[in-house]
């Protein structure tokens, strides 16, 4: 349901080798809802992209309409690398 109605964030794909760097390259947003959040990075080249999802935009985001004795929960759904 938060990927057909909620809310969307756009977010930031870091370089995972240097933080500082910003993937253009991978589209990241936010769906969210009260209930839920989904966080989708799509690689948009051809190459594999070793990054992580800067969550500071998403994060104030929340801390604007959540309390301190909230719950968060998070699971991925891609596999595990070997």
């Amino acid at each position: 349901m938060v990927l057909r109605y909620g809310e969307m964030c756009p977010l930031v794909a870091r370089n995972a080798e240097n933080a500082n760097d910003w993937l253009p390259d991978v589209l990241t947003f936010a769906r969210y809802s009260l209930m839920e959040t989904a966080i989708i990075a799509i690689n948009l080249s051809e190459y594999e992209k070793s990054f992580y999802v800067d969550l500071n935009k998403l994060h104030q985001l929340f801390s604007q309409t959540l309390n301190d004795n909230t719950v968060i929960v998070t699971s991925s759904l891609l596999p595990a690398k070997n």
